[in-house]
């Protein structure tokens, strides 16, 4: 999902908008979002910044990954990577009971995506310390 220029930056969940204006906003809306999600369920909240750049976070599961798409919605896209030597596809959904699955490896700890949205909402940018794969 994007968005245009100029909007306030807001996470999107199961077709939800959620206005966020400090980083303390945004770890009290993915708390929430986190706790109402069940465990065999886990599905993708959408911070969207203000030029309309998108940072997916799998939400309630042990581990989560992370998928960027530009404000044009054209490529290059990228998705975090984990441990490339783990095996095995992470299912999550994504809107409608739609669901996604990508291989395991690009599953981070929760903690480290979290931090990630975080430096993605002051910045803009994708946090340098993971690895990222087009």
């Amino acid at each position: 999902m994007t968005g245009g220029t100029g909007q306030r930056p807001a996470v999107h969940c199961d077709g939800e908008e959620y206005a966020v204006r400090s980083t303390h906003e945004l770890d009290q809306i993915l708390d929430r979002l986190t706790a109402e999600t069940p465990a065999d369920l886990p599905r993708l909240a959408e911070l969207i910044n203000a030029t309309g750049d998108c940072l997916g976070m799998v939400i309630g599961a042990d581990v989560s990954l992370l998928s960027f798409v530009g404000s044009s919605g054209d490529p290059p896209y990228y998705v975090s990577v984990g441990d490339r030597r783990v095996d095995g596809l992470f299912v999550f959904y994504v809107y409608g009971g739609h669901y996604s699955e990508l291989p395991r490896r690009h599953c981070v700890s929760a903690g480290q995506a979290r931090e990630t949205m975080r430096v993605f909402l002051e910045t803009g940018r994708l946090a340098d310390h993971l690895l990222w794969e087009e």
